[in-house]
């Protein structure tokens, strides 16, 4: 079950969403912040991409968002995940200049 922070069963609420395993559960909780920011403008209208910008920004400017989302993702995904980024991190750092 899934609740909005600061709610819960035993304060009496009703859970926002019911899921049947955890990780569409952590994904929910990943992207719920970012159902209600604003629109945005863009040159051409187009919904979608504004939709899944909002939760890009809800996701990146979360911790607890970011971290549902990469709990959800589980081990393997993190690793490669790890991997990437080191590489880049290793791009772009002074030594790798030299």
């Amino acid at each position: 079950m899934l609740y909005r922070a600061g709610e819960g069963h035993a304060r009496g609420f009703h859970p926002t969403a019911v899921f049947p395993d955890r990780s569409l559960a952590l994904l929910a909780a990943a992207v719920l912040p970012g159902t209600g920011r604003d629109r945005g403008h863009l040159r051409l209208f187009d919904e979608p991409l504004l939709d899944a910008l909002n939760i890009a920004v809800a996701l990146v400017r979360s911790p607890q968002s970011l971290a549902y989302l990469l709990e959800a993702a589980g081990s393997l995904a993190l690793e490669r995940c790890g991997i990437i980024l080191d590489s880049r991190v290793a791009e772009d750092s002074p030594e790798s200049a030299a």
